[in-house]
Parts: structure tokens; sequence; C-alpha cells
């Protein structure tokens, strides 16, 4: 059985979230959960320094390629840099995958004879490009995911969605989560991560949501004591 472990140093036992399983993190001390709200995002934005440790079957995994993060809910972008680059990159896949060539090569020809039409009438010695390659098209094209008028939810399932299409990931990392969706969407979300075969780490500050089935929480209480509160052992579901 596949197992993930997320560890620090001072979270002892460390993060373990089981094939079937998703897990709370509650940190109520303010200071200590915006450290590690902190350090996590970073490291998933690719800082050199390491205090998390992403593990899985006993091998570390690099966070920025195996991990990603909503710490935002009101900034949820589903156009950023990230995904704008790996969606690029796939267009260009499924060009030279379908045999596009050719068709990009005819709009780069009648592009070409526009902008030489545009010379010869303006009187302007214009330079441009020799190749016009697919990524440059599509920039050219404004490509990007529509995300418009779309529920918080579904929202989320795109970026899920985007994130496991587009890297080898393993684990996602929520903040806040319960306090924007409702007892079903946090149930809908689960089991969209585990179709995915995605591990789900929610992190609050504050233990006021019952534990839920397949949910494994660790609390680090105001006393920075660890406390550990692990549900029923089955993937079945009952909403």
């Amino acid at each position: 059985m596949n197992k993930i472990i997320l560890s620090r140093y001072g979270i002892d036992p460390p993060i373990e979230i089981q094939e079937g399983f998703f897990a709370t993190l509650v940190v109520e001390p303010k200071h200590i959960f915006y450290k590690y709200v902190s350090e996590l995002k970073n490291q998933i934005e690719g800082c050199t320094e390491q205090n998390f440790h992403l593990i899985l079957n006993n091998n570390t995994l690099p966070m920025d390629k195996h991990a990603f993060g909503i710490f935002d809910f009101f900034n949820l972008n589903l156009n950023s840099k990230t995904i704008t680059n790996l969606l690029l990159k796939k267009l260009v896949d499924f060009i030279i995958r379908t045999n596009q060539e050719e068709r990009i090569t005819n709009i780069e020809k009648n592009i070409y004879e526009i902008i030489d039409d545009f010379s010869l009438s303006s009187g302007l010695n214009i330079e441009y490009s020799e190749s016009i390659n697919a990524t440059a098209l599509a920039k050219l094209c404004g490509l990007k995911i529509s995300d418009s008028s779309l529920s918080l939810l579904e929202k989320a399932f795109n970026y899920i969605d985007l994130y496991c299409e587009l890297l080898p990931t393993k684990i996602l990392i929520l903040v806040f989560g319960k306090e924007f969706f409702t007892l079903d969407e946090m149930y809908q979300l689960y089991e969209h991560c585990y179709d995915k075969q995605l591990r789900l780490l929610i992190i609050e500050n504050s233990d006021s949501y019952p534990l839920l089935q397949n949910e494994n929480r660790l609390i680090i209480d105001q006393d920075q004591c660890i406390i550990t509160q692990n549900s029923a052992l089955s993937h079945n579901i009952i909403i």
C-alpha cells in the first residue's frame, strides 16, 4: 500500500496519508500556523529551503514537482504562470502528436504575407521573426482556461485536473478548506482527489469541525502538544 508522509522537525508523529484517506493538520498557535503555511507555499514554488519533506514509500520527492496547493480561495487562479506554461507545452505536444505542423506552416505563411503587404503599403522597413511556432501563436491568441460562471468547487476540480494532467502530482494542500466548503462538498472534493490518485491534506487553525469518515487528523494545540484522531479505516463514503 502506497503511503505518503509529510514530515517536518517539530511535528511528531509526521503527517501520514494512506491510500483511501485524507489528512487534516490543525495548528492552533497562530504564529506556528502561518510559519508552516508559508514554508509549504515557498517550497511548492521552488524555494531552496526545505523544511518539509514529502516521502513516498521511503523515497523523498521534490515538493515543487509533486505537490501543489490552494492557499487563497479568493484568488484561485486557473491561469497562473505555471499552468499557462504547461498548457502551452501540452498544446505543442498535441500539434506534434496529431500531425498539425502543416496547418501551423500555412498560418505562418499567411501572417508573413500580411506583414509584407503592410510593409509595402506603409513604406516602413519592418523586421520580424523568421519562424512562428505554436507557442507564439497560442500566446498571440491569448490561450487560457475559461473559469467564468464556475462555482468554487468546480474551480477547485478544474485546478486539480489541470495539475494532475500537467505534472506528476502526489498531494494537494488546502488551507482553510473546511471554511469554504460544505460537508457534502468536502466529501465530493475528497472523492475527486481519490479518483485522481491524489492525496489530500487540509490545514486549519481551529479544531472546530467534526471528524469526517476517512479523515486522519493531527492537532497541534495552544500548548504545542500533538494530538492524533483517526477515523474508520474504509474508503466507503456516506454522505
